[in-house]
């Protein structure tokens, strides 16, 4: 069963271990953790982003985003929704503390007040690019 799933899948087997693809598959993309750098965000001072994948069709963007310890976000529009969730860190929202697996979700054409974090925090975001 698992040499017709590999197969299906286009996986080689060596030793009981996955190995890279028998062929190039140009419908994947992968960002390794240390093979992207962050970027600082041009106007808030303790804000870095890493994106990951733009969709331009569809319409979102999905990004990284660390916050330094005592960093405040300004009050922002959302054009399209925004997903949050909170990989570690701490993060006010709308009078909300948000921890590490909290989630939260802003309709589009929402008005955010300013997200705060006051020991830091890495959210994962999908958004609308037009709001990045």
């Amino acid at each position: 069963l698992k040499e017709k799933l590999f197969e299906k899948l286009n996986l080689k087997i060596k030793s009981d271990s996955i190995s890279e693809p028998s062929e190039k598959r140009e419908s994947f993309e992968f960002i390794f953790s240390d093979s992207t750098e962050w970027m600082p965000h041009p106007e808030i001072k303790g804000l870095s982003i890493k994106p990951l994948s733009l969709n331009k069709e569809k319409g979102y963007l999905v990004i990284l985003l660390k916050a330094a310890a005592g960093c405040v976000y300004p009050s922002h529009h959302h054009s399209g929704a925004e997903e949050c969730y909170v990989l570690e860190g701490d993060l006010f929202v709308e009078g909300k503390h948000l921890g590490p697996g909290d989630f939260h979700h802003a309709e589009g054409e929402s008005d955010h007040e300013p997200l705060r974090t006051k020991n830091g925090c890495t959210l994962l975001l999908v958004v609308d690019p037009r709001d990045y």
